[in-house]
């Protein structure tokens, strides 16, 4: 019995054996068939060409990158010395409590248009961070305005529609600021957002207009960088134009009011070393700068400085050696004094000591 079982056995291992075969062989067949078509394109010209032409460029793209990112990247230091003390650096109505205590932040949109609530939540913080209000900061969507007719772009348009849905501004101790949320720009389509005077379409006016182009900021989403993340950074860098930035021409381009440094909010545009900046938190965060970098921050807060303490608290807090009037030397306060003395024997630059002791020749004068 058991070895009729046995053999049983034996036939059927055959049986699948004789079955499993075919496939086996046909595997082994396609298997074949790949590799002979791989030496088959191996020997192809044109395929070696493009294969040499494609390992070239991404070791001439490593090489590139390894020689030339530090050089794209590198920001200048700010000045320290031969500073201009120019108090208007930043919009002082906006940034500083000294005439006004509070802001108000209108906003209006074409239907279709609307801002999102993250653009809006950066928006509050940052006025909030940067603004000296003690009145507080208030950033309120009012209205939506329906076209009767088609979306021009024109300013003769924008301006009607705004003069028609705005606000009257009277009261002198409230900071205001306009913002409509439209299309587009007729003359310059390209545009994601403005940053205007209020005289520019309504004289006699004096108050910071924004306009955000949202159909270009749509234009330019890209998988996980959505559109409202790339609206969040535009609606910043419009206000930061707004509170000043970037007049200050230690970190601004000459041939324009933008910051030199690419992983800031303020940077002029899409370029390579804004792609170097960020691209990695682009794909791995979905990140797009919407925050200052330190030049920026500086200048913001050198505009909330009182304009009686300004010079001291400018050499005292930021280590920064303006150009000064014998008069504005000699009101330098003690501590002040103190720094330039520090500054004069102990900073590692020579042109800071150099200035910190003229500085304080001034400040001995009578």
């Amino acid at each position: 019995m058991l070895s009729d079982m046995s053999a049983a056995t034996g036939r059927e291992a055959a049986l699948r054996q004789d079955a499993e075969a075919p496939e086996t062989n046909k595997a082994q067949g396609c298997h074949s068939e790949r590799r002979a078509s791989v030496r088959r394109d191996a020997r192809n010209p044109a395929l070696k060409a493009l294969l040499l032409v494609s390992r070239t460029a991404a070791i001439a793209l490593l090489v590139l990158a390894a020689s030339g990112c530090a050089a794209l990247l590198r920001v200048p230091v700010p000045r320290r010395t031969g500073f201009l003390l120019d108090r208007t650096i930043v919009d002082r109505g906006l940034c500083s409590s000294e005439t006004k205590k509070r802001l108000r932040v209108e906003i209006d949109y074409v239907t279709g248009w609307a801002p999102g609530e993250k653009a809006l939540a950066a928006l509050r913080e940052t006025l909030e961070r940067y603004c000296d209000k003690p009145g507080g900061v208030e950033v309120e969507v009012d209205e939506e305005i329906r076209l009767e007719g088609a979306w021009t772009g024109s300013r003769d348009q924008i301006a009607a529609l705004t003069a028609a849905h705005r606000p009257p501004v009277g009261d002198a101790s409230i900071a205001f600021a306009y913002v409509l949320y439209c299309p587009s720009d007729a003359a310059r389509p390209e545009l994601r957002g403005y940053c205007h005077h209020s005289t520019e379409f309504w004289p006699g006016t004096d108050f910071e207009f924004i306009t955000i182009y949202t159909r270009e900021v749509r234009r330019l989403a890209f998988l996980w960088v959505t559109s409202r993340r790339i609206e969040r950074t535009v609606l910043v860098h419009e206000f930061g134009h707004a509170m000043g930035l970037v007049r200050n021409p230690d970190h601004a381009y000459p041939e324009d009011v933008h910051c030199n440094n690419p992983g800031c909010v303020m940077y002029k545009r899409v370029d390579a070393r804004a792609i170097l900046a960020n691209f990695l938190p682009a794909l791995l965060l979905a990140r797009v700068p919407y925050s200052f970098c330190d030049a920026c921050d500086r200048d913001l807060a050198l505009g909330r400085l009182p304009r009686d303490e300004y010079p001291s608290r400018l050499i005292r807090e930021f280590g920064i050696l303006p150009d000064l009037s014998e008069a504005e030397a000699r009101a330098l306060d003690a501590e002040a004094r103190d720094a330039l003395e520090r500054a004069a024997r102990e900073d590692p630059d020579p042109e800071v000591r150099r200035r910190a002791d003229a500085i304080g020749n001034q400040t001995r004068r009578r």
